[in-house]
């Protein structure tokens, strides 16, 4: 894909982003178990399904758009249609409502209305299943009234937006449960009037599958904007040290410990390529830390609701923070980002790696020092490339040494 192409064609350019410049997870699962129907990567659109449920089975969550409070009074859930064949004893259609698949497949995007769903999938997409019940639909809420708060907090940067979740709807039918959440399409942010387009995080270090021979998205950044930045500056300016900022502000600020991998990051783009909002979207996905929360003053509300949270007592407490700063973001998104830039060059990756750590030291850390916020053996953490088994509360989790970002 040519930059060009995203500035005349922005909408359909981020579709096609999400599609096809991609070149998948570094776990090397994402084209191992996908849907039968909406395979982001062979499917340009089709056509979502629903569920007729009994009044008693139906439960409706947040904030309700028009399309859905329809869908409400008719007694009828979204449903992924590969799940037609998973629930035969249910009545389930075909509706007219034509959506577009996003990286995560399980994720569409309407094109009739001006939000996303991300829908129930009980069969394993890359390597964990992609179940979605109350558990899902609450953290998506909770997450996106913290985000608020962290968008209006003067000290947060200015580059932090977000994808609201406003709602959600609830199939229950003694073990089975089939869900939905809403997802709006327009971020929220203190820059997003400025941002004109948007590229996933993973486009920008992906080959572009049907145009294998264009120029990797970020080598065409480095050229456009080359007159006013040099290559390392704004590769650390404008994407590594704003999301190493947005990492740690939701941490010290709320309590989030947000999963900031190339698939749940978009960056916003004004006219002149500058990247003005770093836009987090999948809420559900990110850690609540009850023990910063505690600290920070804010009212435990989670006992009944424990989805997702995490605790000082925990065993794999400081791992967890290891896994979501070192491997989600730092593998997954900054590494991938220098990699390109460096572009063999072993110097110029360890140059800019070794930045990107002194930056991280010395803006936040005290507070990884006061707050034991990662493993004392100094290992950073990711799993094993091996399936995840959900039902089980342990994780395969590997250490590693020298953590490339700390």
């Amino acid at each position: 894909m040519k930059l060009t192409y995203i500035s005349e064609n922005p909408i359909d350019a981020l579709n096609t982003c999400e599609r096809r410049v991609n070149n998948g997870s570094r776990s090397n699962f994402t084209e191992e178990f996908l849907p039968k129907i909406g395979n982001p990567f062979t499917c340009d659109k089709f056509y979502i399904s629903a569920l007729e449920c009994l009044p008693s089975s139906f439960i409706a969550y947040g904030y309700l758009p028009e399309f859905c409070i329809s869908f409400c009074e008719d007694r009828r859930i979204y449903i992924h249609p590969d799940l037609m064949c998973y629930y035969p004893e249910y009545k389930i259609k075909v509706t007219k409502q034509e959506v577009v698949p996003t990286s995560s497949s399980r994720t569409v995007k309407m094109l009739s209305h001006p939000y996303y769903l991300k829908l129930c999938y009980p069969d394993r997409i890359g390597r964990v299943t992609r179940e979605l019940d109350e558990r899902h639909i609450y953290s998506s809420l909770e997450i996106t009234e913290w985000f608020k708060n962290i968008s209006l907090n003067n000290k947060v940067t200015d580059k932090f937006a977000y994808m609201p979740e406003c709602g959600g709807m609830l199939f229950s039918d003694g073990n089975i449960k089939i869900g939905f959440v809403i997802r709006q399409q327009l971020p929220i942010g203190k820059n997003i009037d400025s941002v004109n387009k948007m590229i996933p995080g993973f486009s920008l270090f992906s080959n572009d599958r049907d145009s294998p021979t264009d120029q990797i998205l970020l080598l065409q950044l480095f050229t456009e904007v080359s007159n006013c930045y040099s290559m390392e500056e704004y590769l650390l300016e404008q994407f590594c040290y704003p999301l190493i900022d947005v990492f740690f502000n939701c941490v010290m600020f709320e309590g989030i410990v947000p999963e900031l991998h190339s698939q749940n990051v978009i960056f916003g783009f004004d006219q002149k390529w500058n990247v003005k909002s770093i836009i987090i979207r999948d809420l559900e996905s990110h850690d609540k830390d009850l023990t910063l929360m505690r600290k920070l003053g804010k009212k435990d509300e989670f006992a009944s609701r424990p989805f997702k949270c995490i605790n000082d007592g925990d065993y794999n407490y400081a791992i967890k923070h290891s896994f979501m700063f070192d491997h989600k973001l730092g593998e997954y998104l900054i590494e991938e980002l220098i990699r390109v830039a460096a572009n063999g060059n072993n110097f110029i990756f360890k140059n800019v790696c070794s930045k990107v750590k002194t930056y991280v030291l010395r803006k936040y850390g005290d507070f990884i020092k006061d707050n034991h916020f990662f493993p004392n053996d100094g290992k950073w953490y990711k799993f094993k490339d091996t399936i995840v088994d959900r039902t089980r509360s342990e994780r395969p989790y590997v250490g590693f040494d020298n953590p490339l970002f700390r």
